[in-house]
């Protein structure tokens, strides 16, 4: 259960890069009744044929966006000769950085 309220929080604050609708006030507009299916918002259908967002970054589903942080890495160095170990984090590409900005994560 902890596992779904968690992916649930994450696709909201993550929804502008994901494939679901930005949009849904409008998307509801636009229903002719409550029983009827939903409508996908105009932003929705143009993010779907563009696989862009309106900032220009990629849009992946939820599994390809956790892949894609995956890479992420945080590796430990040692220096035999001084003998000194030390960890040091992988720099995120730009649209890690955005993704990590939209989860308000700091590295």
């Amino acid at each position: 259960m902890l596992a779904y309220y968690l992916q649930w929080h994450l696709r909201e604050r993550l929804r502008e890069v994901l494939f679901d609708d930005c949009d849904r006030p409008s998307g509801r507009a636009s229903r002719r009744c409550v029983v009827a299916p939903s409508v996908r918002s105009e932003a929705a259908k143009r993010k779907d044929a563009t696989r862009r967002t309106n900032s220009g970054h990629p849009v992946q589903s939820f599994q390809d966006l956790l892949g894609d942080l995956a890479t992420l890495t945080r590796n430990r160095i040692r220096i035999v000769d001084y003998d000194v170990t030390y960890e040091k984090l992988a720099t995120p590409t730009v649209y890690q950085q955005h993704v990590l900005d939209l989860l308000g994560v700091t590295l």
